[in-house]
C-alpha cells in the first residue's frame, strides 16, 4: 500500500532535544518522501481493516495489530468523502478527533519504535486553529507537528526519526479549538521483524536431535549388553 509518495518540495527540520539522562538527535520531517528515504524498514497502516461508524464516541480507542490509537475527548472511524474537512488520504477510512475545547490523538505501540510518520488533515482551517498542533512522545520529545492557518480540507505530513526509541506519540490541539476537528491517515512506523529460523538452522536442529537420540539409545543398549 506504499503509493503516492511524491513531493516537489522537501522540508527537513533537525532539532536536538535534551532531558534528564538524555541527549539525542530527533529529526522532524515535513515531507513524506524525504521521511521514507531517510527511514529504515517501515510498516504502513491506513485503517482499512477497521469498521467505520461515521460518528464520534467519547474516549475513542481502536486496536490494530501493532498499536492502538485513541482520540479525546471523542473520535471515530470515518469513511465519508468529507467530514467537516477531514478525509482519507489512502483508501477510504480515517480517524477523527472532535468535540470539546481541546482534541488529541495518541498512538501507543506494543514495541518501541524509532520512526513514525502520519498525514494530518484539516488542521488549522478556522481562526481558533491557527496555532500549532503539538506532538509529544513518552520519552519527552515535543514540538510543533503542523501549523495553521491553513485552507479547509488541507493535508500536512509529519514524520519523526529519533535515535532514542519511544512507544507512544500524541498530537494535541491548543485549548479553545472547539469546532475544528482534525484527522489522521497514512501511518508509517518502524517495522518489527519476527525471528524466523532459516532452513539451514532448522535442518541442523533436526540433525542434532536425531544424534542425541541415537547416543542415548546407544548408552542404554540391550538387556544382554547391560548384563555383560
Amino acid at each position: 500500500m506504499l503509493k503516492r509518495v511524491a513531493f516537489v518540495v522537501a522540508v527537513v527540520t533537525a532539532t536536538t532535544f535534551a532531558g534528564p539522562n538524555r541527549a539525542t538527535a530527533a529529526t522532524i520531517y515535513l515531507s513524506e518522501a524525504t521521511f521514507i528515504t531517510n527511514s529504515g524498514a517501515l510498516s504502513f497502516e491506513s485503517f482499512e481493516g477497521l469498521s467505520a461508524t461515521n460518528s464520534n464516541a467519547l474516549s475513542f480507542l481502536a486496536a490494530l495489530p501493532d498499536f492502538t490509537v485513541s482520540a479525546t475527548p471523542a473520535g471515530g472511524v470515518y469513511n465519508l468523502p468529507n467530514f467537516a474537512g477531514t478525509h482519507a488520504t489512502d483508501g477510504v477510512k480515517y480517524i477523527v478527533a472532535d468535540l470539546g475545547q481541546q482534541q488529541a490523538i495518541t498512538f501507543t505501540f506494543a514495541t518501541p519504535i524509532t520512526e513514525f510518520g502520519v498525514t494530518i488533515t484539516d488542521y488549522g482551517d478556522v481562526i481558533a486553529g491557527a496555532s500549532q498542533l503539538t506532538f509529544l512522545t513518552n520519552t519527552g520529545v515535543t514540538g510543533a507537528a503542523v501549523t495553521g492557518p491553513r485552507p479547509d480540507a488541507n493535508d500536512q505530513f509529519f514524520g519523526l526519526i529519533d535515535t532514542n526509541p519511544f512507544t507512544s506519540i500524541s498530537f494535541t490541539t491548543p485549548v479553545g479549538t472547539f469546532g475544528d476537528p482534525f484527522s489522521v491517515d497514512r501511518v508509517y512506523y518502524t517495522a518489527s521483524v519476527s525471528a524466523v529460523p532459516e532452513p539451514t538452522s532448522v535442518l541442523l536442529l533436526g540433525t542434532g536431535v536425531a544424534v542425541a537420540w541415537r547416543l542415548r539409545r546407544g548408552r542404554r543398549g540391550s538387556p544382554a549388553q547391560r548384563g555383560r
